[in-house]
Formats: C-alpha cells, structure tokens, sequence
C-alpha cells in the first residue's frame, strides 16, 4: 500500500512537471488537462482530475476509500515553444502506452524543460526574415523589407536580451515596439533627405511588429472557448489585449516623438494597400507568408521537421484569402475564408502527422493576424479619431475567432458521424 501511494505522489508530480512545461510554452488549458487526466487514469483509481489555468495546476488523485492525493502548482510565465509541446504530448503518449517508465518520463521531461532546439542567433535570424517577409507580405517593397529586417535586428536583441533584464512582458513590447518605429522614421527620413530613396515608413512599422502581435494568445482563447474553459480564455483575452496594447502604445509614442523632431517623412500616412494583383500578388504572397512562417518558426521552436508543412498551410491560407480579396469580398469575409481553410488544414495535419493541431494552426494564422490594425489604431490616436480604427481590427479579430469555432464544431460534427458509422459497420 505504502508502495502504491509512493508510486501515485510520483505519478503526480510528475504530471504537473508536464503540465508545467505545456502551460509555459503555450499550450491549450484544455490539451494539458486532457494530457494529465490521461496520465493520472493509468493508475486505475476512481477519480482522476486536473483543473488548469495559464498561471497555476491542481491535481487530484483519489482511490475512492482513503488515499487521496492533491497538489496546486503554480505556473511561471514562459515563451512560447512549441517544440517543448509536441515533447511533452509524446512522452505522455509513451508514458500512457506503456512504451516507458515513469522514471524514463520524469527524466525526459526534465530535459524538455530547458530544451532548446535552435540557438539564439538563428532566432534573430528568423526575426529579421519575419519582419521583411510581412512587410512585403503586406503591400511593402523589397527595399522596405530590406529596411524592416534591419529593425528585426533590434526586435531581436530587446527580445532575446533586455526581455530577461526588464522581467516585464508588456514593458518589452512597448520598448521593443518605440524602439523600431524610432529605427523606422530615422532610415526612411535620412534616405529621402539624402537622395538614397524614397521608403513608406507604415510599411516597415507594420511588418517589425508582427514578431510581437499576440497570435498565440488569440489562438489559445478561442480554443479555449470551444473547450468551455471559459475562465482559461478571459486570461488568453485580457492577455492578447495587454500586448497589443503595449505595441500599440510603443508604436504610437515613436510616432509622437517623430512627428517632435521632423522625422516623419511626405510618405509617412495611414494607408496600408496591396497593389500586386493577379500572378505576381499571388507570387508574392505565397512566397512572402511561407518566408514570414520559417521565420516564425524558430522564434517559436518550431520542430525542424514540420517547419515545411506549416509553411505550406500558411500560403495556402494567404492564398484563399489573397482569392477572396481581389474577388471583392470584404476584409472580414476574406479572412473569415482564409482562416476556415487553415482550420481545415490543421485539423488534417494534425492527425496526418500526429502532432498537437495548434503547431500548425497559430503558424499558419499568423499573417491573418491584424497586426496592420495595431498600428492604425496608434495612428489615429494621434492624428484622426481611433473609434474606426479599433472597430476594423476588433472585427478582423471576430471574423477569424468566429471561423475558428465554425470550422472546429464542422469537423468534430463530422469526426463522431465517422464514428458512429464505423461501430454500425
């Protein structure tokens, strides 16, 4: 008996150790709480529960008689890796199937928790090669995303280096947000002053600052939502709305101190428009969204194996919506259609390949991610009433949550009607 409750307290601690790990790397509440339920119910004992939330875990495992177990732990923020994830689901899985010990899985989970699979100056690598890609993503031209990988130098180096010296999240943003718009107003003033070129600082702005858009938050809230996990989603809410906040405020106070000192150029404006149409628009957006996505795959840790695949499901997303733009679909449809097709590529996917459908999902939806808003709404802050600006990007935002839970509920319909016909069958 004292063996039994010896091996359950181990048990325990070891699933909120895996816990731990998915929750700081950005994991959905509701897949670590399927992951630990899974893992307790090995024991065979009666009741098997977790209840988690982004800043803590409670575990509870009980005999239905005497032996009762029932540990809260608090959860430590963390950065978002989703290498770490995928990790963790397999060793649970192993654990589960009876393929490990669960020695041999403390032990590997001890190693995820501080694994890193690429080094910190391939990150900043990936940074650069995101902010250029989604400036030219967005409309932006080759030289404007040469200029937007050189403010991803600096995103990098607040990120990667100030990040852990400020020990705030949303005070790095806004830093890290102030610190390339002032980079942004400095290259295209001195350029245009000196005869070297002409550059749309908007562009530039708008695509450095897709590293820092909270498309895991958004992501994780409106999976949460579907999973009913309603407390776990208001904190994703609050906290996607803190860090867009906090880039908006950098965005929007580089902008103040630039209008101060003459640094915003002729071509400084509000305006964000693609003019690539037909081969080429689609030429350049499939290219550009699957660069923008590599390079979002190291800052998130992407394993290097599912690095093309995620790839490919956000030019396809790009793609539909790219198809529903110049077909004359508003930008709320356009992106409700784009987001529905990388549902549906997942979802597929994720089964395909056996890997956690968020992997997939929060790369491949990124370029969908209103981070042009962002900067519109600092924008009219400043010059222009902020009420239209707020109102496009909170609708942009609703049109892909709402395409998320359209296309998820779709799916799981069609899942359970599979099964159902095969236990006929």
């Amino acid at each position: 008996m004292a063996e039994t409750s010896s091996y359950c307290r181990e048990l325990v601690n070891t699933s909120l150790l895996a816990g731990q790990i998915m929750i700081s790397a950005g994991a959905e509440t509701h897949r670590v709480e399927d992951m630990i339920t899974r893992m307790l119910k090995t024991t065979g004992y009666e009741q098997a529960d977790a209840f988690v939330l982004p800043t803590g875990i409670t575990v509870t495992l009980a005999d239905g008689k005497d032996d009762i177990c029932s540990v809260t732990r608090r959860v430590s923020p963390g950065t978002n890796n989703l290498s770490r994830i995928c990790s963790v689901n397999t060793v649970s899985r192993d654990f589960c199937s009876g393929k490990i010990t669960l020695e041999q899985a403390k032990a590997r989970l001890e190693e995820i928790k501080t694994e890193h699979i690429y080094a910190v100056p391939l990150k900043i690598l990936g940074t650069m090669i995101a902010c250029g890609a989604f400036t030219v993503l967005f409309g932006g031209s080759l030289l404007e995303g040469l200029a937007a990988t050189i403010c991803g130098i600096f995103v990098a180096l607040i990120n990667y280096g100030a990040r852990k010296i400020i020990g705030r999240d949303f005070i790095c943003d806004a830093l890290c947000a102030l610190v390339l718009t002032i980079i942004t107003l400095l290259l295209t003033h001195f350029t245009a002053k000196w005869g070297i070129m002409t550059l749309r600082p908007q562009y530039i702005i708008v695509g450095s600052i897709m590293p820092l858009v909270p498309g895991v938050a958004i992501t994780n809230a409106i999976r949460d939502i579907l999973q009913g996990d309603y407390l776990s989603s208001c904190a994703r809410i609050i906290e996607a709305f803190m860090i867009a906040a906090s880039v908006a405020i950098g965005v929007g106070a580089g902008i103040f101190f630039g209008g101060h000192v003459s640094l915003l150029t002729e071509e400084f404006g509000f305006a964000l428009e693609n003019s690539r149409r037909g081969i080429i628009g689609y030429a350049f957006g499939i290219a550009s969204a699957a660069i923008s996505t590599i390079g979002f795959s190291t800052i998130f840790e992407v394993p290097k194996k599912y690095i093309f695949t995620v790839a490919v499901v956000s030019g396809f997303g790009w793609v539909t919506y790219l198809t529903a733009v110049y077909a004359g679909i508003s930008v709320d449809w356009s992106s409700f259609l784009a987001a529905s097709v990388i549902e549906l590529l997942s979802y597929a996917l994720a089964r395909i390949q056996k890997a956690p459908i968020t992997l997939f999902l929060i790369c491949g939806i990124l370029p969908l991610v209103p981070g042009a808003g962002i900067y519109r709404a600092a924008y009219s802050v400043i010059f222009a009433d902020s009420s239209e600006a707020l109102l496009d990007t909170l609708t942009i935002a609703g049109a892909i949550a709402l395409a998320i839970i359209v296309m998820d509920t779709f799916l799981n319909i069609l899942n359970k009607l599979y099964k159902k016909t095969r236990k006929k069958a």
